[in-house]
């Protein structure tokens, strides 16, 4: 249900962004690109996420094509939308009305690599137009298999939210988790949260032990703007009804594996498993 919910509010958000203001303005008060502190933040935009954006918007189907993993071209077939490939009409629509910028992105221990980028309308009238918040996620190899709207925020002012272990409360006290409720220990936030106090935040659970101390499962949640955690409205996968280019309801079918290498089969159980609910959100 949230998928389907948040998939509407992307088609009304993209059609009132023709009245409203781009990013950089007055009223946008973002981080973007600093260096971060914790080891599993990647400051250095992926680049096979800023191809599939640019391709997007300018239509270029070769480069679309190469910067993306099959499994995107499977989960578009599952929608009913499998003639698009290499395009989505979503970001077609939303490159050439918004003006992407590059927050960070998040890696977890199998690999993945979810990339946050923050949106603007591109037309000016005034400093109040909203901020967007949007997610590509890309397999370990660094193709891209999935990209959407993740959030939309109450306020157009933004900042980053960084935090680990005991810090995690003076970062956001709305979360119910802290270091000394979680197994190993291991707690890690990173995220985006508007001036209103909503959020949209990867909360990294445990290590690998890895020196780069990436976290064996990362979790998004949102937060409204009275703190309480809404479920995390990512529609890859689900089973929710879609829609197809001419905008028919859809019931997705399930994957058709048969149409994927062995690799990208096991590449899209793993990453199935690494986007499911988290330690502590059941």
């Amino acid at each position: 249900m949230w998928s389907r919910v948040l998939y509407s509010n992307a088609r009304i958000f993209l059609a009132a962004c023709i009245l409203v203001a781009v990013l950089g303005q007055a009223g946008c008060n973002l981080s973007v690109g600093q260096v971060a502190p914790l080891g599993w933040v990647v400051s250095d935009e992926p680049p096979s996420a800023a191809a599939s954006i640019a391709s997007q918007r300018d239509h270029d189907s070769i480069e679309a094509a190469r910067v993306t993993s099959p499994i995107f071209r499977a989960e578009l077939a599952r929608r009913g939308r499998g003639t698009e490939w290499p395009f989505y009409g979503l970001w077609i629509e939303a490159t050439s009305r918004l003006d992407f910028r590059f927050v960070s992105a998040v890696t977890d221990g199998s690999g993945f690599t979810f990339a946050l980028y923050a949106a603007r309308p591109r037309i000016s009238v005034g400093p109040d137009s909203p901020t967007s918040l949007w997610r590509i996620d890309l397999d370990p190899e660094g193709r891209v298999i999935w990209g959407e709207l993740a959030r939309i925020f109450t306020s157009p002012e933004v900042e980053v939210v960084q935090a680990l272990g005991d810090d995690i409360d003076s970062a956001t006290t709305a979360l119910p988790w802290t270091a000394s409720n979680v197994d190993d220990g291991q707690l890690s936030v990173f995220g985006v949260r508007s001036k209103a106090g909503d959020a949209y935040l990867a909360v990294g659970f445990g290590q690998r032990g890895t020196t780069d101390d990436r976290p064996s499962k990362v979790t998004f949640v949102m937060l409204n703007a009275s703190g309480k955690v809404l479920p995390n409205c990512w529609s890859f996968g689900q089973p929710s009804p879609t829609w197809d280019a001419e905008w028919h309801p859809v019931d997705p079918s399930a994957f058709d594996l048969d149409g994927l290498d062995p690799a990208d089969v096991q590449t899209l159980e793993t990453y199935l498993a690494s986007i499911a609910s988290g330690p502590l959100d059941g």
